[in-house]
């Protein structure tokens, strides 16, 4: 089987910028992003438009949460970042967690396309001048034969 997917969209409202800390799970629809509403936003009586991150969400049976590269405070750095979905009848489920590899990186979170809405948080990190940064990405995933 082969996969196709959407190009990779950077989400700015998931960037890390030298996160020390852990930081709290997500308990409110205000912690999460829709991934595929346009809207308008108003401000001094004018009309912005904000456009859908990934509008074509609806079309892929899975969604994959990418990152960039990271930077942490040090070589003796832990960190776990993890992937939340709120759904539409109010309840939070968690979609996967990714580990810092010796190599530095962090792994590629993949789980179902929920009808939800999604956060991105930096679970735990540890170490000396314990520190991540890293940018979040995110595309949808169809499954299905390429010919």
């Amino acid at each position: 089987m082969a996969y196709r997917a959407s190009p990779p969209r950077k989400v700015d409202a998931w960037s890390k910028d030298a996160v020390g800390s852990a930081e709290s799970a997500p308990s409110v629809a205000a912690d999460f992003v829709n991934l595929e509403q346009s809207t308008l936003t108003h401000e001094d009586g004018f009309a912005t438009p904000v456009f859908a991150i990934l509008p074509d969400k609806h079309d892929y049976d899975r969604v994959r949460f990418a990152f960039g590269p990271t930077t942490v405070g040090n070589a003796d750095n832990d960190a776990t970042v993890a992937v939340y979905a709120y759904h539409s009848g109010g309840s939070i489920s968690l979609v996967g967690t990714s580990d810092l590899t010796d190599a530095g990186t962090l792994p590629a979170i993949e789980g179902e396309n929920y009808q939800a809405l999604y956060a991105v948080i930096v679970q735990a990190v540890s170490g000396t001048t314990a520190a991540l940064t890293v940018d979040v990405f995110v595309q949808g995933v169809h499954q299905g034969y390429v010919q």
